[in-house]
């Protein structure tokens, strides 16, 4: 599978799962819509599907291959701090980080879990 083709893939699945659970939020939960819209969300997801599977390919060893992954989560885990200290104007903001933070760990989960399976005999 080429990169592209995997990238493409990766915002697929991405996006799917991550308006399933935007959607089950809103409907059972908090509407948070007015604050993140699901099209911001939906650029987001493309953008990092692509910029991860990109910068990816500066990878040549085994070693460098490990080094990305574990910058990958440890980025991942910083992104979080952003929506717990995030203030927003909504009746509901104390329950917006429970709606966002899973939504950070949508691609690079996706990532991690599909590049050994479908990119393994790209070098």
């Amino acid at each position: 599978m080429s990169k592209l083709n995997f990238a493409f893939l990766l915002s697929l699945i991405s996006v799917v799962i991550s308006f399933i659970y935007f959607r089950l939020f809103q409907i059972y939960l908090f509407d948070f819509s007015m604050v993140v819209p699901f099209w911001r969300l939906f650029a987001m997801i493309v953008f990092l599907s692509f910029c991860i599977t990109w910068l990816n390919g500066f990878c040549t060893t085994k070693r460098s291959h490990i080094i990305f992954n574990f910058a990958l989560v440890f980025v991942t885990l910083l992104s979080i701090l952003y929506p717990i200290q995030a203030r927003i104007y909504n009746q509901y903001e104390d329950f917006f980080p429970a709606f966002a933070i899973p939504l950070h760990f949508m691609v690079p989960l996706f990532w991690l879990s599909l590049h050994p399976l479908l990119l393994k005999n790209e070098k």
